[in-house]
């Protein structure tokens, strides 16, 4: 490989990484262009002038959610990230394919999450079901694939199990949601209806867990793929179980908020996704087989 070839090389990898500090960008530079030190210094700013005006062309865009949700979103050592995970991978590669844009993701509480979007403060959200309401101030793509919600209850405090087949079960349990999220939509709409259901809402998906082993509420909405993860992360498996019928399938999308100018990047968008689905490229990322 000649000299140029692994500046080129070079310069691509500080571009992957910006946040590199300036004494493992020397290094990476002294590795890969196999140059003096005293050559180093140079190479680096001119690598650093080029690369930062390419940085300032792009665009970052804030996408928020709520609580980790593995396998699709992590979660990092600092609780306000939303780290890695199969999700954040699938959006990335969204967005290597729009030039211009990256995405940061950060966490916080459900109902902050749509209140800053709705008032335009944050970009969007980066992952979600739709409804009537919320497509009154975010701009979806197309969806991206299905959500399955179950009931889940601790086994603990239902030794015999729990079954079910009309909302009229529930009647007498303590049914646990999260606040403004659609999962669970059936027992607010029942109860709306005139159904007499106790519906406790929490501020994070984590609570219900806790809530359910402690007995504080007796079943809770959650999306099956999610909480196996959760509940395998945290050893509950022998603790918490599913009824067998699904509360309900949903489609997943993300969404810009209609107040950001991200907004107007959706018929690009959506053409990647068409085209991603076509090759089974969305499929093989959020299987974990990419």
């Amino acid at each position: 490989m000649g000299f140029y070839s692994r500046f080129l090389t070079c310069k691509m990898t500080i571009q992957r990484t910006r946040r590199l500090q300036y004494g493992q960008w020397t290094r990476t530079v002294r590795q890969t262009l196999r140059i003096p030190l005293k050559s180093v210094a140079t190479v680096v700013l001119l690598i650093f002038l080029n690369t930062d005006s390419l940085a300032r062309e792009e665009k970052e865009l804030l996408l928020l959610f709520s609580d980790p949700w593995p396998p699709y979103i992590q979660g990092a050592q600092d609780p306000a990230l939303c780290g890695g995970g199969r999700w954040i991978e699938l959006i990335d590669t969204i967005f290597e394919r729009v030039e211009g844009y990256r995405v940061n993701c950060a966490l916080k509480p459900w109902a902050r999450v749509l209140d800053e979007a709705r008032s335009g403060i944050t970009d969007g959200v980066i992952l979600l079901g739709k409804t009537k309401e919320r497509e009154q101030y975010l701009e979806y793509v197309d969806w991206l694939t299905t959500n399955r919600v179950v009931v889940w209850y601790s086994v603990e405090h239902f030794p015999k199990g729990l079954e079910w087949e009309t909302m009229n079960d529930f009647q007498g349990l303590i049914i646990g949601k999260i606040r403004k999220s659609i999962n669970g939509k059936e027992f607010v709409a029942a109860r709306e209806n005139g159904l007499p259901l106790e519906i406790y809402e929490t501020v994070h998906e984590l609570q219900l867990y806790r809530m359910l082993l402690a007995g504080r509420i007796d079943v809770a909405a959650i999306p099956e793929l999610i909480a196996i993860g959760t509940i395998k992360k945290n050893g509950w498996e022998k603790r918490l179980t599913r009824m067998k019928k699904p509360l309900a399938r949903d489609r997943l999308f993300f969404a810009f908020s209609k107040k950001s100018e991200a907004s107007r990047l959706v018929p690009k968008i959506n053409t990647i996704i068409r085209e991603m689905k076509k090759n089974g490229m969305i499929d093989k990322i959020l299987s974990g087989k990419q």
